[in-house]
């Protein structure tokens, strides 16, 4: 008898609670499943709305006539610069008092630390007579260039930015119209 109360015990200290652990344990993983198919589906959905999939077929001049337009929608006086002997500049845009020199990238692949090279340039910077430079880009950038960046004060806009900045864009003209 005290062998069945013992197995009753133990039965109820140790089973019984597992048996609890293991339900809520499915429970949270059922529920972290779920969250995570919700914000791919968001993720999804963004990169829709944002067309970054047209961007990403696009010459590197198309890219570059793209970029103009977005920035222009957002209040800057944009000026392309020539085709070739650019000085490591695509586009020129002010906005309060402050002058950027951009690079584009337009890549398949993350950019290296050669773009930020070439929007840093003496050249470029005095060139145009610049306040800031920034590269822009539908991909990421290697650690190079990000490291580059960094110290040297240029501005990197990767995918995830672009994509803010062209569903920001949206919204305004949709709300504008």
């Amino acid at each position: 008898m005290e062998t069945l109360i013992l197995m009753g015990v133990t039965f109820c200290v140790i089973v019984i609670p597992f048996i609890l652990l293991s339900k809520r344990r499915r429970r949270l993983e059922a529920e972290y499943i779920k969250e995570v198919q919700r914000k791919e589906a968001e993720y999804i959905q963004r990169l829709s709305q944002s067309g970054i999939d047209e961007i990403d077929v696009m010459s590197g001049h198309e890219f570059e006539v793209y970029l103009k337009a977005l920035f222009a929608n957002k209040g800057y006086l944009v000026k392309a610069t020539p085709g070739s002997g650019d000085f490591g500049a695509d586009l020129i845009i002010e906005k309060e008092e402050k002058r950027i020199a951009i690079q584009a990238k337009r890549y398949s692949q993350p950019v290296g630390v050669k773009a930020v090279q070439e929007v840093i340039a003496v050249a470029a910077m005095n060139y145009y007579n610049c306040t800031d430079a920034w590269v822009v880009s539908n991909n990421t950038y290697t650690k190079s260039a990000v490291q580059m960046a960094i110290r040297t004060n240029v501005q990197l806009m990767n995918r995830e930015d672009l994509i803010n900045m062209i569903l920001e864009n949206k919204s305004k003209v949709s709300v504008t119209l």
